[in-house]
């Protein structure tokens, strides 16, 4: 009996003269490494798309839909001055142009843009298929008016010199919302695979 007092009275002075506002120091942990599952990058499924007429080749989602293949304008003498292909998303708001200005406008066109670019120093110098030319991209948030529009839209325009000095515009637009980055890495994806057929 008197060992059990002597140990509480030892315990009750240790506990007395512990230091206030000191905490006791307790033994390191070492941090143990935590994995994070990969994100899933979701598989865009392509279909290879060909056009001798536009004379270029290149792979787009398939949920991009063909809405008009060589589309002819014309200038005022009836000759054809560009020939557009067009496809869309209707679910994704997404729509991809692809315009090839044939001689002497094409030569013309692409002349201007370099111009453009040269003044105002908007947009960037790109190469896609070993061709050099011009992106800009641009945010409509307003309609004309001033009015706030329902359906905010990315627009990317891209200008690439063939080598017969023709000029493949591309243009691509997609409403602002969750689904823009996964659409315009999809319009990344089509530019980077294009190719000019001889």
């Amino acid at each position: 009996m008197k060992q059990a007092l002597l140990f509480s009275l030892f315990l009750l002075l240790a506990a007395c003269t512990a230091v206030p506002g000191k905490e006791e120091k307790q033994p390191m942990v070492a941090p143990t490494a935590t994995t994070t599952p990969a994100q899933s990058v979701p598989t865009i499924t392509t279909t290879a798309f060909a056009d001798e007429n536009m004379a270029v080749q290149f792979s787009h989602p398939t949920a991009w839909k063909l809405v008009a293949e060589d589309e002819k304008t014309l200038d005022l003498k009836g000759k054809t001055m560009a020939l557009t292909t067009t496809f869309n998303d209707e679910t994704k708001h997404t729509n991809f142009s692809i315009i090839r200005h044939l001689n002497p406008y094409g030569k013309i066109l692409f002349q201007g843009v370099k111009d453009d670019f040269n003044k105002l120093k908007k947009g960037k110098e790109v190469e896609f298929a070993g061709l050099k030319g011009y992106q800009t991209e641009s945010e409509m948030k307003v309609n004309g008016r001033g009015k706030k529009l329902d359906n905010p839209t990315k627009k990317i325009v891209l200008h690439l010199l063939t080598p017969n000095k023709e000029d493949i515009e591309i243009q691509f637009s997609t409403t602002i919302n969750e689904n823009e980055l996964e659409e315009v890495k999809k319009f990344q994806s089509v530019v980077n695979s294009l190719k000019l057929i001889d």
